[in-house]
């Protein structure tokens, strides 16, 4: 998931909720606390950080289990 780290957060058009549109492509960009609240149940295993692509995008990569 794109997070509010990315070069392109905050650029654009603002929507609400972390949501910006730029070059007609609408890209939610997640804070890390609202990963960590969506995660409410789940073990959080690993937020990887890492870049992809020639703008570059920045991501993370979350990993999850769910608890037995």
């Amino acid at each position: 998931m794109r997070h509010t780290g990315d070069a392109h957060f905050g650029a654009g058009t603002g929507h609400g909720d972390g949501i910006w549109e730029n070059g007609g492509f609408a890209v939610h960009f997640f804070a890390r606390d609202l990963v960590d609240a969506l995660a409410d149940g789940w073990e959080s295993n690993e937020v990887h950080a890492f870049v992809e692509g020639g703008l570059p995008r920045r991501l993370w990569r979350v990993t999850q289990t769910r608890p037995r």
